[in-house]
This record gives C-alpha cells, structure tokens and sequence, in this order.
C-alpha cells in the first residue's frame, strides 16, 4: 500500500500537477482492463472494470457499493464520513500455467471524505510522497535514454518510474513501471504495469532478491537477482453524490507470486489486512486534514 500511495502521489505530480484538463482514458489503463497482465509465459489475466464508472447517479453509486464481491458489512458503515469506517478486501488466487508462480489478486474498495482537486495540490501530493518512504522508494526516469521504447509508451500522460519495495521482509523486489493516469469530471485514474522494456536492464532491471537479517538485524539480500515482469494495476477514485464531499475508492491488482517468496506461506491473507487498515486510514485522515 505503501508503494500504491507513492505512486499515486508520483504519477499526478510528475505527469501533470494541478492540471485540471480531461483526458480520455490512457493506453495503458485500456490494456489492463482489455488485455491484462502476464502471469506466466504467454497466459495473460484481464483486470475487472471499474464497480463504480461515470455519469453514476446517486442511486446507482448506492446499488454498486451494495453489489462490491465480497461485501458483509452495511452499506451505512461503508459510507460513514470516518478515517476509521471500514473497508472492502478480497484476496484471491487466479489462473496461472506455471505451479511454481500462482497468480493473486486484490481489490480494495473504500469510501473516503475528500475531493479531487485536493489530490492535486502540491503539499498534499508532497505529503503523500513522503508518507510511503519507509517501504517503497520511487525514482522517476525522465530523461529518455533511460527508457526503452514499448507498443504502449504512448500517450501525453504516460511516464516511467523505477520502484524498489520490501515484502513482508522476506522479498525485496525492484521493477520499471510504466504508468499512467487520467482525469473526467468525475474521476482520476491512475495505471501502472511491470514494463518488460526493462527486463535484464542494467541500471533499473525487474527482479527480485530474497532477504535476510544480518548479524545486526538489518534485512540484506542474500542470493542472485531472480527476474520479475508480473504486475498489473490501477486505482481509480470517483466523486460520490452525497451531502459532504467524498470519493469512492478501488484498487485492483493483479501479479504472480514465485512460491520462494514466502515458501508456500499464506502471508498476504494473513498480514495484508491490517497493513491496508493502517494505509487506508492514514490516507483519510490526510485528506479529512485539508
């Protein structure tokens, strides 16, 4: 989540601060949802489209967030202007050819106060930013040698970021990822995908080490650099109608999992749920702060 922030915070203010134009939706955002992502070799799994699309009226936002997969909890509690209100998570697995990389997917969906044009500001992008530093570490490549060409590096709103993130502290993984993002009159959405440009590349490869802690408890790397191309996701950030301003979340990932990460440990249904809690309610709370 740490690194879904950041990024969010890096695509709005590296590809167009403040800049409150409509664009239609990206390139890379229609080949997620159209295409998808590659979980292994050849097999390639669509992201859902959005629950809660444009143009909704306030009933019909209702009846999406009644129909969210996964949902037990009232649609009262869902909706409750609180950093604290609760949230919508599924974890599940997903198809994959290869026994040794199963795929997974998550989709978060949470209701927030705030608005659009607070995501846009610079302090509170700036805010964002640094908020996500101690697991994530982003490093935007804007001079174009830096960047291999792909079919879909097109588009005013596309850049490229190198991202390097921890796992549980098992799994140090590093990737180039090509992102995206979009805004309507009632949206901004964000993309991002593992671009395969950068697979065996020297200075900003895709790949992954195994971690340990050293005799002085800090987490090293401790084997050869294993590559790495399956990643896929978008968040997507809607104004509701209601009587205060707020936003309907939802994030969707899609990824392939290599069973060394965790040896076979069911660690994401288990650990990811407080860290999105925590995530989810420092995010409400920034905004609740403006």
């Amino acid at each position: 989540m740490d690194a879904l922030l950041c990024l969010l915070s890096f695509c709005i203010s590296h590809l167009g601060q403040g800049d409150l134009t409509e664009h239609p939706p990206s390139v890379l955002f229609k080949e997620l949802l159209n295409q998808g992502v590659p979980i292994a070799q050849s097999h390639f799994v669509k992201l859902p489209q959005p629950i809660m699309p444009d143009g909704l009226s306030e009933k019909e936002q209702l009846q999406r967030i009644q129909q969210l997969p996964g949902r037990s909890i009232p649609v009262e509690e869902l909706i409750r202007p609180s950093s604290v209100a609760p949230f919508v998570l599924r974890i599940h697995d997903i198809e994959s050819t290869l026994p040794q990389q199963p795929g997974r997917a998550v989709d978060l969906y949470f209701v927030t106060p705030g608005t659009l044009d607070q995501l846009l500001q610079a302090d509170f992008l700036d805010q964002l930013l640094n908020s996500g530093r101690k697991d994530a570490q982003i490093q935007p490549l804007d001079q174009p040698s830096h960047k291999p060409r792909s079919p879909s590096d097109i588009g005013p709103k596309v850049g490229h970021a190198h991202i390097q993130i921890q796992l549980m502290d098992r799994v140090l993984l590093r990737s180039t990822q090509m992102t995206s993002w979009h805004r309507t009159k009632d949206s901004i959405v964000v993309a991002a995908k593992i671009d395969p440009a950068f697979n065996g590349h020297e200075q900003y490869p895709n790949c992954w080490f195994e971690l340990k802690r050293n005799d002085g408890g800090r987490l090293e790397p401790q084997m050869t650099a294993q590559g790495y191309h399956s990643a896929g996701y978008y968040l997507k950030l809607t104004t509701m109608h209601a009587a205060e301003p707020m936003l309907f979340v939802e994030w969707h990932l899609a990824f392939a999992e290599p069973a060394a990460w965790f040896d076979g440990a069911n660690l994401l249904r288990s650990k990811l749920p407080l860290v999105i809690q925590t995530k989810v309610r420092a995010f409400r709370r920034d905004l609740m702060r403006k």
